[in-house]
């Protein structure tokens, strides 16, 4: 599994990999939560860059409250 994020944004493969991560938000290379693949296969899914952006936000977001529950339940 693969995370990269190099600031193309053009209609190539890398560029709407990134144009993804940069709406969803997911660009912080501290914080990596969905991977290359991931974002390879919404793209394939969805209609354009914003409809997948939108769809990597929703996985985040389930992936951050599933880990704020297990928190929360062992403190």
């Amino acid at each position: 599994m693969t995370w990269t994020y190099g600031q193309v944004f053009d209609a190539t493969a890398a560029g709407q990999r990134d144009q993804v991560r940069l709406l969803a938000q997911e660009n912080n290379t501290a914080q990596q939560r969905v991977t290359d693949e991931e974002i390879a296969y919404v793209l394939a899914e969805e209609a354009n860059v914003y409809m997948a952006a939108a769809r990597v936000a929703e996985l985040v977001a389930g992936r951050v409250g599933v880990r704020g529950r297990e928190l929360r339940r062992l403190s």
